[in-house]
């Protein structure tokens, strides 16, 4: 029972904190005209990023617009995408943190800290949150790729997921997921001359 206790009670913080503001009075958000409109023209089939000028890529986007394929246009839907992303947020947080030798309580306190600063309160889907979310993401899956004792063929996924995220990351924000790549570069780097071994990182590279 013990050792299903502590992976329930760091899931259920993030679902709570994910859900509540499904429950409340949502209150509207400054420039999310930016997520409605280039998730609707994506929904219908348009290019939503060819004329907004600004330091965004599609892929911020692609989860709103298949929440709208799958529930309808509706700001309420843009809700449920953002609930949907607060999930994927707190779990790759968490799985981030197992890379690293933490006892079960600093763990438990991180992911509570993080879900009361980074989750709770985003009802919308906001650019500058989702990069961060996708950049945390492919961290975890570069940190298991580093710290693991996998297979071979495992490591090599983890790698991949991790290269596939970051890239995600920075076509969703170009500026902060540039900084999210870099970080990663950094990471691959050390990691290689530590080790003496580049093949990982000239493939990381590619």
């Amino acid at each position: 029972m013990k050792k299903h206790l502590q992976p329930t009670l760091e899931l259920g913080v993030i679902l709570v904190f994910s859900a509540l503001p499904l429950f409340f009075d949502l209150s509207y958000q400054i420039n999310l005209y930016l997520t409605w409109e280039g998730a609707y023209r994506l929904y219908e089939g348009q290019t939503p990023y060819a004329d907004f000028g600004i330091p965004m890529g599609f892929c911020y986007w692609i989860v709103p617009a298949l929440f709208f394929k799958l529930f309808g246009p509706s700001l309420f839907t843009l809700a449920k995408a953002q609930f949907f992303i607060n999930i994927v947020s707190g779990v790759a947080f968490r799985w981030l943190l197992m890379a690293f030798p933490l006892n079960a309580t600093s763990r438990f306190a991180a992911i509570l800290v993080y879900a009361l600063s980074f989750i709770l309160g985003l009802q919308w889907p906001q650019y500058n949150h989702s990069v961060i979310v996708y950049q945390i993401a492919g961290l975890a899956f570069l940190m298991h790729h580093l710290t693991g004792n996998q297979r071979p063929i495992t490591r090599w996924v983890l790698l991949t997921l991790s290269a596939f995220f970051l890239v995600f990351s920075f076509f969703t924000k170009q500026d902060a997921g540039a900084l999210g790549i870099l970080i990663a570069l950094i990471l691959v780097g050390v990691n290689a001359w530590q080790q003496r071994s580049y093949i990982a990182a000239a493939a990381f590279l590619r």
